[in-house]
C-alpha cells in the first residue's frame, strides 16, 4: 500500500493567513489654497451676516496756488463702503458607529481629513468666481499667441503699466491655472532656450522651478498656480455679442491688495444618534471674498468682447 503526500496551499489556509492593510489611505487630491494663501485671509467680524469695508470713493485735491492769498485747491472727499457678505461653506457625512469602531485606519479620521480638503478647494474656487465676475473690458489685455515670448513679456509690461496708471501700484502676483502655467514653462526664445529656466542665468527675466513644483518668479512676480482657476466665465455674459471665455484661458496679473478674503474657520462638529447608532460629522466655516479694487487686476488672454 502507498499513500500520496498531502499538498497545503495558501487557499487551504485562509483561516490563518491575514490580509494586512498598508497605511495611510491614498487620497488623489492635494487640497491646496495657493490664491487664498497669497492674498492672506483676514479675521472676520463675529457679528452680522454682512460687514462693511470702507474705501475712498472721491479723492481730495492739491494744486499750485495761483498767487499769494488766493484760494487753495479744494474738492470733495468721500469715503464710501463696500458691503461684504459672509458665506457658509461646509459639508457633512453620516457614519455608523460600527464603521468608526471597527475600521483601521480609522474611517472617522479619513472622513474628517477629506472633508477639510474639500472645504479648502471650495473656498479657493469661490475666490476665483468673485474675481471672474468682476472683470470688464477695461481689465482685459489681448494676447494673440501664447507661444510668442516677446509678445507675452511686452503685454505683461503693458498690463503692469495699466495697473500703475490707475492706482500708482505695480502688480506683485501672476495667478494662473495649470494650462497657462504649462505655457509659461514651455516658452522658448529663438535659439530654443527656456525663457524662464529652472536655473536662471544673469539675463533671464525670471525662473520657474521645473515640473516638480509651481514655484517661480517670472518678471519678478510671485507665481501663484491654482487648479481652481477653471471654467469660470470672465465677466458678465448676459449681453448680446459676448464671446464667452473662461478663467483658465488667461494670465491674471494683479496687486494682491485689490482682492480681500476673510475667514472664520469653525472646524468639525459631531452629533450622535442613539436611535440608529449613527454619527453625523460636519466641517464648516464662514468665508468671504471681495474684489475691493478691480483696477488692481488685469487679465491677459484671448479677446472676449463684453457688450
Amino acid at each position: 500500500m502507498q499513500a500520496a503526500t498531502g499538498d497545503v496551499l495558501v487557499s487551504d489556509a485562509a483561516g490563518v493567513v491575514p490580509v494586512p492593510i498598508v497605511a495611510p489611505v491614498y487620497n488623489d487630491v492635494n487640497p491646496l489654497r495657493p490664491i487664498v494663501n497669497a492674498l492672506g485671509p483676514r479675521s472676520m467680524p463675529d457679528a452680522g451676516a454682512t460687514f462693511i469695508r470702507p474705501y475712498v470713493k472721491v479723492h481730495s485735491s492739491a494744486a499750485a496756488q495761483s498767487t499769494e492769498l488766493t484760494a487753495l485747491s479744494t474738492a470733495d472727499f468721500e469715503v464710501d463702503d463696500i458691503v461684504v457678505t459672509k458665506k457658509t461653506f461646509g459639508g457633512k457625512l453620516i457614519l455608523s458607529e460600527q464603521v468608526i469602531d471597527w475600521s483601521a485606519p480609522s474611517m472617522l479620521d479619513q472622513a474628517i481629513a477629506d472633508m477639510a480638503g474639500q472645504y479648502a478647494l471650495a473656498t479657493e474656487k469661490y475666490v476665483v468666481d468673485q474675481m471672474a465676475d468682476a472683470i470688464t473690458n477695461t481689465q482685459e489685455v489681448v494676447i494673440s499667441s501664447f507661444t510668442d515670448e516677446e509678445e507675452l513679456i511686452r503685454d505683461l509690461y503693458l498690463a503692469a503699466a495699466s495697473i500703475a496708471s490707475n492706482t500708482n501700484y505695480l502688480p506683485n502676483a501672476l495667478v494662473v491655472g495649470t494650462t497657462r502655467w504649462a505655457s509659461l514653462g514651455g516658452l522658448t526664445d529663438s535659439t530654443g532656450r527656456p525663457v524662464f529656466p529652472q536655473v536662471g542665468p544673469m539675463n533671464a527675466p525670471g525662473t520657474l522651478s521645473g515640473v516638480s513644483t509651481f514655484n517661480g518668479n517670472p518678471l519678478g512676480l510671485q507665481l501663484v498656480v491654482s487648479n481652481q482657476v477653471g471654467t469660470q466665465v470672465i465677466g458678465d455674459a448676459s449681453g448680446g455679442g459676448y464671446t464667452a471665455k473662461t478663467a483658465n484661458e488667461y494670465y491674471w496679473l494683479l496687486n494682491t491688495r485689490g482682492v480681500e478674503v476673510y475667514e472664520s474657520y469653525k472646524g468639525f462638529i459631531r452629533d450622535e444618534s442613539v436611535g440608529t447608532l449613527g454619527v453625523t460629522i460636519a466641517v464648516r466655516g464662514y468665508f468671504a471674498a471681495h474684489v475691493v479694487d478691480v483696477n488692481m487686476i488685469r487679465v491677459l488672454g484671448p479677446d472676449a468682447t463684453h457688450t
